[in-house]
């Protein structure tokens, strides 16, 4: 098997990268119209982005139960009515966020001329229906009090009003603000049947969400709630704005006038002028419960604490007992003890706590506040276990669990995890078998309990131990011991902070170290606190504190594309020999064997024409999430990412249905929401008369290889490419400019009078500045092939190609003004009373480049220039 010879030295996060703003997807009830105004102003006015939420609004599919895809996790949050108390009821972990319209504008409609202007002269009489119940539900509840049968046609479209004009039915389902706009266009009479008149007042839109996406994301959903009401708010002050924005960006299906018509029915059912926007009444809600139940759609109680998202977050909250807060007012100071020198994890600096631990303290005294949680500091980590042996400290925020410290500690269940990794010097290759290297010497922190599990699973060990993880690495770089083994983080943490170029992560153990939190054993109450105290703690909380101090540097080496192909080629063998040879049951066994270690181990699907998959293999649904009964028979668009762009699945249509083979990196979309990357194969499948009729996907899951990648080619602060990816990048990027005919185009720009600003605003606002301006050259990047860069310090680089040099220019002068109209104030600036920039712009034929330095060089005169001429201005 094939190692890469040169180590890629690279800074990844441990766990998934934090991205600026988070994805997060909004499935609507229906299609895009004035209905859903406030999410659309929430958006294009940047609320959301304020709130660092990144929003994708996605319209209806009607073949789709659009609650079912909240459920799922395919949708973060979506648009209902009060037919979740129905979903509530049978056991679904639905959650009302806010309600929108205090009133429900779901009614019936007829033409005056057919005489029924009532529920009652509807029994028997034909009714185009929606196809799921999810919708309509305050006429289906209004004709089962009233005992009412009409004939239901589900069939329901965006035309069924025309069937009632074609008198194919006699009433049709409407919205007050939508199919009555149609029949007063046309000049007919027609009656409205609400069910509000006969004593079903429900909500209408409502905002709901999932218990899961509540659990792990609070604060998410919490700022998604108050920017959708910010939203609202703004879109009913400025009507005529919304409906400009809708007709022009997404959706020309309603005309302006329609759009209006729209805005004002609206109004009447969301009341923002009697109620505040997003008032929940839970007398009324218990009032339209208790409906359903008289109706024998509900046999329940309805749980409030899990059914509203503020009564959710209260129960979530920690509920301690008479007992605990005895023990709490008996024990007002708590005192911890740490391992003072296992950074990241914990460490002292500067006399003070520091690393992941010291976060989760900062939780912990959030969580008891009566209490005053202080440091007992000790000088080693066997001091720390020694204190708490001799209840000197009450507690140890992080520890592995170990027979032997139950005799002193009560542990906690488990929050963080860790692989064992293996540090060498540069020179040594990757290592795939721990058990080949167990006759070396391989240094051990001592009293690290979890040190016993690896000298019991390889008893012939040659161990070194040493004091700490910062002896062990320097005795391999003194070539004392040939390997160093410890949790990851912290070999990476230290190889990155003292033996950066000297040492580097050459394997990983199949094991995972379990970390928990050990209280004195005299302190079981404590120890019954703090579970409720971690159990209290969010996804998003733990996973913030672990991104902002998990880093590493990794070789890797095995090449799993050539596995998986060899694989696919045996299985092809194998089947041909089949086909020849059917009679030979052995054949068959091995067959079988064979598919099911494709099964069970490469990523595989198969997909008709249409793209509904057909066949995915079992690791192909543990890395999806999904069950093989939830994928056959759906669209593969179901596991697609929203953030792949479109213009690639044209290109891999193209190519396949060209009889192509196509390849390359796909990111996906797990079922609870997460991403992953892989590398894919994908073949069109022919059937005998050389016709496509679908085609097959091989893949590779790449997802810590592309982490891994991106954090080596992003700037950490701005999350915008580094001087690294310039680097690598810039030559590729002449040559696309020869293979296009366009001219190639460098900017360098700086920021004017920075070091002032630093100077008088301090460096946190500065740093605030870079990621705004950072944020803002990327959004003005429009095509994939631009890229844009932080070089360093305050100085940005923008590759772009060209028709001309009179675009070149006017694109700069662009980038120039929407800097200064940022309006970040900056009252130290001889240039402006704003952040601005100087700018200098290189653009020339691709075929007269011969160096990087020549072009950064001539870019970087014209820089200097623009500052000589008075800043805040582009140099050609």
């Amino acid at each position: 098997m094939k190692t890469i010879s040169k180590t890629i030295i690279i800074y990844f996060f441990l766990l998934s990268i934090l991205n600026a703003n988070d994805k997060v997807i909004l499935q609507l009830k229906w299609f895009h119209q004035f209905q859903f105004a406030g999410y659309y102003m929430a958006k294009e006015k940047g609320f959301y982005q304020d709130v660092g939420l990144d929003v994708i609004i996605r319209q209806r599919e009607s073949d789709k139960n659009n609650i079912k895809q909240v459920i799922s996790g395919e949708a973060n949050y979506g648009i209902s009515d009060s037919i979740l108390m129905l979903y509530k009821a049978k056991g679904e972990p639905v959650v009302v966020i806010a309600p929108i319209f205090q009133h429900s504008p779901s009614v019936l409609m007829t033409l005056k001329q057919s005489g029924i202007d009532t529920p009652y002269k509807l029994n028997n009489k034909k009714m185009v229906f929606y196809e799921d119940d999810t919708d309509g539900f305050s006429i289906l509840a209004m004709l089962k009090k009233l005992n009412i049968n009409p004939i239901f046609i589900r069939k329901r479209g965006k035309g069924d009003y025309l069937k009632l004009i074609n008198k194919e039915v006699e009433a049709s389902p409407a919205y007050l603000s939508n199919e009555p706009y149609y029949l007063k266009k046309k000049g007919l009479e027609f009656n409205i049947i609400n069910p509000a008149h006969y004593g079903f007042d429900l909500y209408g839109d409502i905002l709901f969400t999932s218990e899961n996406e509540i659990k792990n994301y609070p604060f998410r959903t919490k700022k998604f709630k108050e920017a959708s009401l910010k939203g609202w708010e703004y879109a009913l002050d400025n009507i005529e704005e919304t409906i400009e924005l809708i007709y022009k960006k997404y959706s020309k299906n309603k005309s302006k006038e329609h759009l209006r018509h729209e805005a004002n029915a609206l109004k009447d059912m969301i009341v923002k002028n009697s109620v505040p926007l997003g008032t929940l009444d839970k007398g009324r809600v218990q009032y339209i419960y208790n409906m359903y139940r008289s109706l024998g759609l509900i046999n329940k109680d309805l749980d409030f604490e899990n059914f509203i998202f503020d009564e959710f977050q209260d129960k979530h909250k920690i509920i301690l007992t008479k007992k605990d807060k005895k023990y709490l007012d008996e024990n007002r100071v708590l005192k911890y003890c740490i391992d003072p020198s296992w950074m990241p994890f914990e460490g002292i600096n500067k006399n003070k706590h520091t690393g992941i631990t010291a976060d989760f303290i900062k939780i912990f005294k959030e969580k008891l506040p009566n209490n005053k949680i202080v440091l007992h500091k000790t000088n080693t980590w066997t001091e720390s276990l020694d204190s708490i042996r001799k209840k000197q400290c009450d507690f140890i925020p992080l520890l592995y669990h170990s027979k032997q410290r139950e005799e002193y500690i009560f542990f906690t269940k488990d929050y963080i995890k860790a692989s064992l990794v293996i540090a060498t010097k540069l020179n040594e290759p990757f290592i795939n078998d721990f058990s080949k290297i167990i006759k070396k010497k391989i240094a051990l922190s001592k009293n690290y309990a979890y040190i016993n599990v690896i000298k019991d699973k390889y008893p012939n060990l040659n161990i070194v131990e040493v004091d700490n993880i910062k002896q062990g690495l320097l005795k391999v770089k003194n070539e004392e011991v040939f390997a160093f083994l410890g949790l990851l983080p912290s070999v990476a943490y230290h190889i990155q902070k003292e033996f950066f170029g000297e040492l580097k992560i050459t394997g990983k153990l199949n094991e995972e170290v379990p970390l928990s939190l050990g209280i004195n054993k005299e302190s079981k109450q404590l120890s019954l606190i703090f579970e409720k105290v971690l159990n209290s703690i969010s996804k998003e909380e733990l996973e913030q504190i672990l991104n902002s101090w998990l880093l590493v540097k990794y070789q890797d080496s095995i090449d799993y594309k050539t596995i998986f192909l060899t694989i696919v080629v045996f299985t092809i063998i194998i089947c041909l020999i089949l086909y020849k040879n059917m009679t030979f049951k052995k054949l068959n066994k091995k067959l079988n064997a064979y598919l099911n270690i494709i099964d069970k181990n490469v990523l595989t699907t198969t997909t008709d024409k249409m793209g509904n998959i057909t066949y995915v293999s079992e690791a192909f649904c543990n890395l999806s999430q999904y069950s093989k009964d939830e994928l056959i028979g759906k669209k593969y668009s179901l596991v697609k990412h929203e953030g792949m762009k479109e213009e690639l699945f044209k290109k891999i249509q193209k190519t396949i249905n060209s009889g192509e083979i196509w390849k390359g990196e796909l990111k996906n979309r797990k079922k609870n929401g997460d991403c992953y990357w892989v590398f894919a194969t994908i073949s069109p499948l022919f059937n005998s008369k050389g016709e496509i009729i679908g085609y097959t996907s091989i893949r590779e899951d790449i997802t810590d290889k592309k982490r891994i990648e991106e954090i080596s080619i992003k700037d950490g602060l701005t999350n915008i490419y580094n001087r690294r990816f310039f680097n690598d990048t810039f030559f590729k990027f002449v040559n696309s400019c020869k293979r296009s005919g366009e001219l190639f185009a460098f900017i360098i720009l700086d920021i004017d009078y920075f070091k002032q600003y630093n100077d008088n605003y301090g460096h946190q606002k500065g740093d605030e500045v870079l990621i705004n301006l950072a944020k803002y050259l990327d959004n003005n990047l429009k095509r994939s092939s631009d890229y844009c860069f932080r070089l360093g310090g305050e100085e940005f680089g923008v590759l772009f190609s060209t028709k001309s040099k009179e675009k070149a220019i006017k694109f700069t002068n662009k980038l120039c003004k929407g800097i200064e109209n940022l309006a970040i104030k900056h009252e130290h600036s001889n240039a402006s009373s704003y952040i601005t920039a100087s700018f200098g712009i290189c653009c020339v034929e691709p075929s007269c480049i011969n160096s990087i330095n020549e072009i950064y060089k001539k870019a970087d005169e014209k820089l200097y220039e623009a500052k000589a001429q008075g800043r805040n201005r582009v140099v050609f």
